[in-house]
């Protein structure tokens, strides 16, 4: 995560993390999941005003966990954050 990485904006972050998962083998869902699971992501939280942010996402899993997916995964998402 880099903090108020512009002089101007100095309540915004943006930030990058990945995940790498792996199932348990003794489970009854190592036949519906893949062995590993990797995930990465992209964010930004931007300050909007007061205790409000807009924070944009987008999650790549280039190895999803559920064998049935034909491809990687791309999503994303748009969240409105209010702190109180």
């Amino acid at each position: 995560t880099v903090l108020s990485p512009f002089p101007k904006r100095p309540k915004d972050s943006y930030g990058l993390g990945f995940s790498w998962a792996q199932v348990n083998t003794r489970s009854t869902l190592a036949d519906i999941w893949n062995p590993q699971e990797l995930m990465l992501q992209a964010y930004a939280q931007i300050h909007l005003l007061g205790s409000s942010f807009l924070t944009p996402a987008i999650t790549y899993l280039p190895i999803p966990g559920v064998k049935s997916a034909g491809a990687p995964s791309v999503s994303a998402i748009l969240q409105l954050v209010v702190q109180f």
